[in-house]
């Protein structure tokens, strides 16, 4: 139905440019090598160092980039400002859906699933004209060559590629051709702001030069180690209790407290992680320090960095989603960057009180708005899936995301 000049520019592009997609291989486990190696020493394996990079985000992204990278396709759609008037023209009434509620027969990937006639027969009896299914990518760990250590389907995204339980790219492909069918149109969300601890995490750990400044992480010299937590294997993730916080920031080994630390809203919780004893790819052990948004388990992208990483991992995201997928409508999450400025007299009296929020949302709302830019310029749409107080859902949507979910309850 809805075939858009970028989509029909990356096809051509793809031609020449054939990116070799991150675990992007109909969401099936890849072989690895085999190794006589114990866990720990395995992990500092040549080999297996390769073996991360080929499912690491970082990478695809890099493949993914080459599509559009020095072509016309940026220059094609006006960027700034957001317009929910087409999207709602188009597809004015939304079903949401999680893969969790769904019971499929067998083995059946979800995609394959959702093709049945008398599903799209019931979608359109209800007025329905556009479907989002998430979150579908594979999320949780990697471990050893593991590279789906939970199957969560949670928002602890650690590849592009789409989980085993929904299916491939081809069985999403279908999906969608049976949703065009039927007078609609597909929605997805893309990697957020705080991730799982995919391959991108460890090679950063491993100290691998080009993946340092994905994440918010910190190197501890080895005299401050006794102030970190005890940690029995090296990829154990404990927070750093607060004490020892305290003491560390007073060294100057981390940032000072952050807006978000005293702003007392009831945001998920936001602190800081210790790794255990890593082995780098340069034989040099270290303990690192990393910032994390709801668990240990969610390290959280340095949006701030500039090595533009995080950046090039949202990009790769959205040019996948728009580009080779043909997807319309994408989730923007970047509630962990909210806070993200570090504390002033001025601004702690007046996050005291109530007031500026500007301060508050800057980082989140820079994340945001060029996210949004990014997915116009290629012609699609993008929805803010947040849950945001209003005054601060209303800074969002000047410039950034086209449309928010009503998270009110």
């Amino acid at each position: 139905m809805r075939l858009t000049v970028f989509r029909l520019m990356v096809l051509v592009l793809l031609v020449l440019v054939t990116p070799v997609l991150v675990g992007c291989n109909g969401g099936r486990s890849v072989k690895a090598p085999a190794v006589d190696d114990s866990p720990t020493e395995m992990r500092a394996d040549p080999g297996y160092m390769q073996w991360l990079e080929k499912q690491s985000m970082l990478r695809a992204s890099q493949d993914l980039g080459r599509i559009v990278s020095g072509a016309t396709i940026p220059w094609i759609s006006p960027s700034v400002t957001p317009r929910p008037e087409q999207l709602l023209t188009e597809a004015p009434v939304w079903f949401t859906m999680h893969p969790a509620s769904v019971l499929t027969s067998g083995n059946t990937p979800l995609f394959t699933s959702l093709q049945h006639p008398e599903f799209w027969r019931q979608f359109q009896r209800m007025g329905f004209r556009g479907l989002i299914i998430a979150p579908v990518r594979e999320s949780g760990g990697v471990w050893g060559y593991d590279i789906s250590g939970t199957q969560a389907l949670g928002a602890d995204t650690v590849q592009y590629a789409f989980s085993k339980y929904a299916g491939g790219e081809k069985d999403f492909g279908r999906l969608l051709k049976e949703a065009n069918a039927a007078g609609a149109i597909m929605g997805d969300v893309l990697v957020p702001a705080a991730t799982g601890r995919g391959a991108d995490f460890f090679l950063s750990a491993r100290a691998k030069p080009e993946y340092q400044g994905i994440y918010c992480q910190i190197e501890i010299p080895r005299e401050a180690w006794a102030l970190l937590p005890d940690v029995q294997e090296q990829w154990q993730a404990v927070r750093i209790d607060d004490a020892s916080l305290e003491t560390l920031r007073r060294q100057g080994l981390l940032p000072q407290p952050r807006l978000r630390d005293i702003s007392g809203l009831p945001l998920p919780q936001y602190g800081w992680a210790a790794t255990g004893d890593v082995r780098g790819i340069d034989g040099v052990s270290r303990r690192f320090a990393y910032l994390y948004c709801g668990t240990p388990e969610r390290p959280v992208l340095n949006w701030m960095d500039p090595s533009a990483s995080a950046r090039r991992i949202l990009s790769g995201s959205i040019i996948q989603q728009i580009g080779t997928l043909g997807v319309a409508l994408s989730g923007v999450s970047v509630a962990p960057y909210l806070g993200m400025e570090p504390v002033s007299p001025e601004a702690s009296a007046q996050m005291a009180k109530g007031g500026e929020l500007r301060a508050f949302t800057a980082t989140a709302r820079s994340a945001a708005e060029s996210i949004a830019q990014e997915i116009r310029r290629y012609g699609g749409w993008s929805y803010l899936q947040d849950a945001l107080p209003l005054p601060m859902l209303g800074q969002f949507l000047v410039s950034g995301p086209d449309m928010a979910l009503d998270h009110a309850g």
